[in-house]
């Protein structure tokens, strides 16, 4: 029982980690373009440009890829609800 909660808490922590990872980047301990490809990158730009000055092209970055990411989840969390939900499947 004990291993099952340290496992748990430990998948938090991973799963904390990887939602922390474009922070890398924001506090320049790593300035890598690989950041861009993260999900949680367009809104940690957004938040910079409210505060500091960036390039034009980040915030066109920032608008498309955060819609682009948003409008994928939004099909991926239909197509789950009306399997799941309406259609009342059950996960393999």
């Amino acid at each position: 029982h004990c291993a099952r909660a340290f496992n748990a808490f430990m998948m938090e922590d991973a799963i904390r980690f990887l939602c922390d990872l474009p922070n890398i980047w924001y506090f320049e301990l790593w300035p890598s373009p690989l950041f861009y490809l993260w999900p949680s990158m367009p809104p940690l730009l957004l938040a910079k440009a409210a505060f500091l000055e960036v390039e034009p092209l980040q915030l066109v970055y920032a608008l498309l890829y955060g819609a682009l990411v948003v409008g994928a989840a939004l099909i991926w969390a239909s197509r789950s609800i009306d399997r799941f939900v309406v259609r009342g499947e059950l996960a393999a």
